[in-house]
C-alpha cells in the first residue's frame, strides 16, 4: 500500500494510504497525478463521490468521476 498518509492498527504493517476523508471528486483530481507520480501504484482503490451528493447532481458527480478516471489512467496509463 502506497501514499503521503499512513494510520490504522500496527497489526496490519503495512498503514501507508491516499485516503482523505470529506473530500469530493473534484479535490481529489486536483492531486492524484502529483500522487501517482509519487507513489506508482500498482492499482488503486476508488472510494469516492459521496460527498459530492450534499450539493451535486447526479449528472455532475458522473462527470467528475469520468474526469478523474480519466486523469487518474492518464498519470499511469497501466493503471488503465
Amino acid at each position: 500500500m502506497v501514499g503521503s498518509l499512513a494510520n490504522g492498527p500496527e497489526v496490519m504493517g503495512d498503514t501507508d494510504h491516499e485516503g482523505h476523508r470529506g473530500w469530493t471528486l473534484n479535490q481529489l483530481d486536483a492531486i492524484d497525478a502529483q500522487v501517482v507520480a509519487d507513489t506508482s501504484p500498482d492499482m488503486v482503490l476508488l472510494m469516492a463521490g459521496t460527498n459530492d451528493s450534499a450539493t451535486d447532481t447526479s449528472g455532475t458527480m458522473v462527470s467528475d468521476l469520468r474526469n478523474l478516471l480519466v486523469s487518474l489512467t492518464t498519470a499511469s496509463p497501466t493503471l488503465a
